[in-house]
């Protein structure tokens, strides 16, 4: 949602709770487990808040074409050398059968770092720095799990503080 999305939401919910305290007989009443307002002769039910906010997308079941380790150290150097890059170009991905390669560039620039992963088929996509770049922020330990296909989304497994972060992240058509 955009910034500032839910003040008017949440002011029209202060009012309506602050009628009711008022006047529990007047225009405004709770029935069950939302407020009512009355409008004339009809009651319309006022949502305090969506409850499909509340609950969590629900992903597809994906069986990735290709799941392998990657060193951490390997993706943070990768984010690293791609700092002097236009952000709003993506990053190709591309496995082969034994290495993982990173590519970035721009009109002026390119990054591309290389690293030796178990055998598997190969694929590759394409996202946005900025996720990896922020995951990356909470990861520890020394390995971090990928799966990926050629358009597919990633789907990124590390280690963070208390527990294990798993993120998927669209890819970049």
């Amino acid at each position: 949602a955009a910034p500032g999305a839910w003040a008017r939401p949440l002011e029209r919910s202060r009012q309506a709770i602050k009628a009711f305290a008022e006047d529990p007989g007047g225009p405004v009443s709770w029935e069950g487990n939302s407020l009512q307002f009355a409008v004339g002769k009809r009651r319309r039910p006022f949502a305090m808040a969506d409850p499909r906010l509340a609950q969590s997308p629900k992903m597809p079941l994906l069986e990735w074409p290709r799941t392998m380790a990657a060193p951490l150290d390997f993706l943070a150097a990768c984010v690293k050398g791609s700092n002097g890059i236009d952000h709003k170009h993506s990053v190709l991905l591309t496995a082969t059968d034994t290495a993982l390669e990173w590519q970035m560039r721009d009109e002026m620039d390119c990054f591309e770092h290389t690293c030796e992963i178990s055998p598997g088929p190969p694929a590759k996509t394409n996202f946005s720095i900025d996720y990896i770049e922020n995951l990356l922020q909470h990861c520890v330990g020394d390995i971090v799990t990928i799966s990926l296909g050629t358009d597919y989304p990633m789907r990124f497994v590390a280690n963070i503080e208390g527990g294990t972060l798993s993120a998927t992240l669209a890819p970049r058509l």
